[in-house]
């Protein structure tokens, strides 16, 4: 499952999912989808979003992605 994040241009900004066992258990207003096996990378936020998930981004494409392989 999914939340999208849009800025006022029509720009993707990022995307906030977590793993539920059935489509059938996605909440309402959030959106499913299958993800198929290939490589990707998650992350775990902790904390309350709205005052921090700016510093768990800023990690992920400021720190990790940068000195990773990918």
């Amino acid at each position: 499952m999914c939340f999208k994040f849009i800025d006022e241009d029509g720009k993707f900004i990022y995307f906030v999912g977590f793993e539920v066992e059935e489509l059938d258990a996605v909440p309402y207003g959030a959106a499913g989808k299958r993800i198929p096996p290939l490589t990707y990378a998650m992350a775990t936020h902790v904390g309350p979003p709205a005052e921090t998930l700016g510093q768990t981004l800023d990690y992920v494409y400021g720190e990790w992605f940068l000195n990773s392989t990918y």
